[in-house]
């Protein structure tokens, strides 16, 4: 098989090098080289002919420590995805220190689980293939915690080639009942991109006796023609790390006995927010938590403090004779699964606590998207610390920007109808008839500004149930949709003329607002009616800024002399506003 592209690794070795060091980070990079990378992809294609990934539910993992540049992960998903039988989805993870290399990884599909890898909680990591090419001076410590606390099927490592003889690995290797530690390929970087001397072997870890279950099992089905009906497991036989530390520390081995007391994500969840004084108000809405560096310290210093003290009583349990535990019935895999369940538990609900108060961010995100995106930050696998922390604030106010600026267009696409659009541009070339909705042209391609005031066809405003006054959920989704569009304009403290659980037909619903000068101005009227109509007038001034924005978020226009040009409309230096004054910053939230 070729060699995988690394195409998408666009800087020098030399260039990121001293970017780390501008940066003050750490500078002991030396990329995986094509050969030793080569070894890895041959390899796993050789276990892959022979066995298989059995009872694959969720996406495959692929893991790198110490990810670098990512250039390790996206050659080996390369790789996995030319082996068509394994029809999987991939998973990319990573754990890197280095911002200037982790903050590029969400743009080629790479998910962060930790920065420093001494401050992540391995033993709630799994990967079913794991990558890791640690410092030569650190080598040694680096590998006895990935060995002994993460769950992996396959690991490959790129190490000094004194490996063999070092106390510690060999230690970590026994106790996680590691079966195979085989060298793949003796190497050196004398050739690299970035020189170092030295001889590294390329060593694969594993839990299968590869050679001997190919003799045993794969050989005698290929003599047979049905070598399609088995294929041994990849890692069938690995150890639980988080078994082997309650075995290890604890001194409690297997019973027989369960508990049905779980780990309840939303009791906990409560009595953290009692603790922080993040009560709920008597309206029952939570009280608000700015986001910034004296919140987040208090979180995670209370995260430490649970996870310290739940260690702290499970060490307690190892103190107990374990004949009495086997005579009260607690057996290992009950402490195992609750253990578990408690150190995935408490971060799910701290990054939960942290996400609840982004708001800042969510309320710049129209209904549509805004589900999704706090699905993906909820399903987070990174352990609750400041430097990942401010990570995931990063990704998600660049998400949440990403997903503004589609929100604003739809918005402004919603609101089209024949009646709504003011003028063409005068570039335009295409006819406009009175069925383009109904086209299979697309007719979102025309270019258009929006009158300030039209009638916009929705498909229901009020309940036949007279129990259920007011505008129904889709048309109150649809004011708030609207509000979100104020907000990336740049208008604050918005405000109903009055509740929409109570607005009545034919009322007028007026939504105020403040402008960047902090005047108070009202920025739409609405009315509503029972046949679906909203009759709707804007602020002009409002409009005029609605009409820029987009027409520039769809590149209709470049400058606003090109604006004013096209439609014929003059617009103030303080009402254009620009792309990129559209989004936020994470030095916004953290302050």
């Amino acid at each position: 098989m070729g060699m995988a592209s690394l195409s998408v690794v666009t800087t020098s070795t030399a260039q990121r090098i001293n970017e780390l060091k501008a940066h003050q980070q750490d500078y002991e990079f030396y990329p995986t080289t094509q050969a030793q990378l080569q070894a890895v992809i041959d390899d796993m294609n050789g276990i892959l002919d022979t066995h298989e990934f059995a009872k694959l539910k969720s996406p495959l993992r692929v893991l790198d420590i110490g990810a670098g540049d990512g250039r390790v992960l996206l050659a080996l998903k390369d790789a996995l995805v030319k082996r068509q039988e394994l029809n999987l989805a991939i998973d990319l993870l990573a754990i890197e220190k280095a911002s200037v290399h982790n903050r590029s990884y969400s743009d080629v599909g790479i998910s962060l689980l930790g920065t420093d890898l001494y401050e992540t909680n391995l033993i709630s990591k799994s990967a079913d293939i794991a990558f890791t090419s640690p410092a030569f001076s650190d080598f040694s410590t680096w590998m006895a915690r990935v060995i002994t606390q993460l769950d992996f099927k396959l690991l490959y490592a790129i190490l000094p080639a004194r490996w063999k003889d070092d106390s510690l690995l060999k230690v970590s290797l026994e106790q996680r009942g590691i079966v195979e530690a085989k060298v793949v390929l003796q190497s050196s970087f004398v050739d690299a991109d970035r020189q170092a001397r030295g001889s590294v072997d390329v060593v694969r870890f594993a839990f299968n006796n590869f050679e001997d279950e190919y003799k045993r099992f794969v050989e005698p089905q290929l003599q047979k023609k049905w070598s399609d009906r088995f294929k041994p497991s990849i890692g069938q036989s690995a150890t639980c790390p988080l078994s082997a530390f309650i075995e290890n520390e604890l001194g409690i081995k297997q019973t027989y006995s369960e508990t049905t007391e779980k780990f309840r994500e939303h009791v906990e969840k409560k009595r953290i927010k009692c603790a922080l004084g993040m009560g709920d108000k008597g309206d029952g809405t939570a009280q608000e938590l700015k986001v910034c560096n004296d919140v987040l310290t208090e979180l995670i210093e209370n995260y430490e403090r649970d996870l310290s003290k739940t260690l702290h009583e499970y060490r307690k349990i190892g103190e107990i004779c374990p004949r009495l535990l086997q005579e009260c019935g607690v057996e290992a895999k009950t402490l195992t699964a609750n253990l578990k369940a408690k150190l995935s538990g408490y971060r799910n609900v701290y990054w939960e606590l942290l996400f609840e108060n982004l708001d800042v961010l969510t309320r710049q995100i129209t209904k549509n998207h805004r589900q999704s995106y706090l699905n993906t930050l909820k399903n987070s696998e990174l352990d609750f610390t400041k430097t990942n922390a401010v990570y995931v604030i990063d990704f998600a106010v660049k998400e949440s920007n990403r997903l503004a600026e589609i929100g604003l267009i739809e918005v402004f696409k919603d609101l089209t109808s024949k009646e709504s659009i003011s003028r063409f541009y005068k570039s335009n070339t295409r006819v406009f008839n009175d069925e383009w909705r109904h086209n299979s042209t697309d007719a979102h391609a025309e270019k258009y500004v929006l009158d300030y005031r039209f009638v916009y066809e929705g498909y229901i405003n009020f309940s036949s149930d007279k129990s259920k006054p007011g505008l129904v959920k889709h048309a109150q989704s649809f004011c708030n949709d609207l509000c979100v569009a104020f907000t990336l304009l740049g208008y604050g403290t918005l405000s109903y003329s009055q509740p929409l659980n109570t607005l009545q037909k034919g009322e007028p619903l007026v939504i105020y607002g403040t402008d960047p000068m902090g005047n108070r101005l009202e920025l739409l009227q609405m009315r509503c009616y029972i046949n679906g109509k909203r009759h709707i007038k804007f602020n002009q001034s409002v409009m005029l800024r609605l009409n820029a924005v987009v027409s520039q978020l769809l590149r209709w226009c470049r400058d606003k002399s090109e604006f004013e040009q096209e439609t014929g409309l003059s617009i103030d230096e303080a009402d254009w506003l620009t792309r990129n004054r559209l989004g936020i910053s994470c030095n916004e939230i953290l302050n």
